[in-house]
């Protein structure tokens, strides 16, 4: 196994090779070379990755990019403010985003297309917009692995306008937090699989959108009458635990998760299924219904997936031109 977890952050190293990694770091008594993260955008040339660690505001992702923050549990990359993405290939991950006017906010005009946008491993506390106007239409715009609630002044819903032709929300906690709410995506793909609804939280307003694998716990999924539901769980609707379109694939019941009470997210519940769940093994191909199952299982607090050194050893720190140098270290990939 350390073979393999080696090889793995050596490939990391390998194909990064090629591109740059800016660290960004505004601790007035360490700082990095970048203290601003938009400067480091600013910097960067696409394909290159950018490290963020400390306390931020409004910055614009607008080339392709990897934006890798230190998480949002023990050590945080917090933004008070708004986090645009106006470029195709970028992936946003490990950061605490909180505001209120649109706390992430995608947007693009032709002849730019947003496309493989993933944002995962983030908590996000206010409003989503997704725009894509005029023919620039999103392909594979990915929200997974996050938890996303409502923000300061109550304020949180997703919004759609323009035409994103493939959207997933899959393996993401919901709380308190409208999934829908703007016009309808008509034959475009959206697909809300293997999450966690809490605390009031509901999907609505998407006409078509595919929504399997879900648990809805005293939430309220009921206002999507023309998407479809299969395989999911709903317990203590705030109407009916009955979804629409009657599936015999859906349940009801208490997912029977390890340590959940009830009302709003919190980082010391355990959101796992106990061994009794009827969660277990129910879902789309024998998958598990809720954060845990799917192509992206969720375990809370995980930090973003970067190779991590657990040990290092520089044999001889100082060696002739032509020498051989040697470097010993152990390494993992967070999952």
């Amino acid at each position: 196994m350390k073979k393999i977890i080696i090889y793995s952050f050596l490939a990391f190293l390998t194909n990064s090779v090629n591109a740059a990694t800016l660290q960004v770091d505004n601790n007035a008594v360490n700082p990095s070379v970048y203290t601003n993260i938009q400067t480091a955008i600013n910097t960067a040339i696409a394909g290159d990755t950018i490290m963020v660690k400390g306390y931020y505001n409004d910055f614009e992702i607008n080339k392709p990019l990897t934006v890798i923050g230190t998480g949002y549990n023990n050590e945080v990359t917090y933004v008070d403010g708004r986090v645009t993405i106006s470029s195709h290939s970028v992936t946003l991950t490990g950061f605490r985003i909180n505001f209120a006017n649109f706390a992430v906010w995608l947007q693009t005009n032709p002849p730019f297309i947003l496309n493989n946008v993933i944002i995962e491993r983030c908590y996000i506390t206010g409003p989503i917009e997704i725009r894509a106007f005029g023919g620039a239409f999103g392909n594979g715009i990915k929200f997974r692995n996050n938890i996303i609630g409502r923000g300061p002044g109550g304020y949180g819903n997703l919004g759609l306008g323009g035409n994103p032709r493939v959207l997933t929300f899959e393996n993401n906690i919901i709380n308190d937090f409208n999934i829908g709410g703007n016009p309808a995506i008509g034959n475009d793909t959206f697909l809300v699989r293997n999450n966690l609804f809490i605390n009031g939280a509901s999907i609505n307003g998407n006409s078509d959108a595919i929504v399997s694998n879900n648990i809805f716990y005293a939430s309220n999924p009921q206002g999507c009458s023309s998407c479809t539901f299969f395989n999911n769980l709903t317990y203590l609707s705030t109407t009916n635990d009955t979804l629409p379109g009657n599936n015999a694939t859906n349940l009801i019941g208490n997912p029977l998760m390890i340590d959940f009470p009830g009302g709003g997210f919190s980082m010391s519940n355990d959101y796992s299924l106990s061994s009794t769940s009827p969660c277990i093994g129910t879902g789309t191909g024998g998958t598990n219904i809720g954060i845990t199952g799917g192509y992206f299982p969720f375990k809370v607090g995980d930090g973003p997936k970067i190779p991590v050194v657990e040990f290092l050893n520089i044999s001889n720190s100082a060696v002739q031109q032509g020498s051989q140098f040697f470097l010993q270290f152990d390494a993992r990939v967070t999952k």
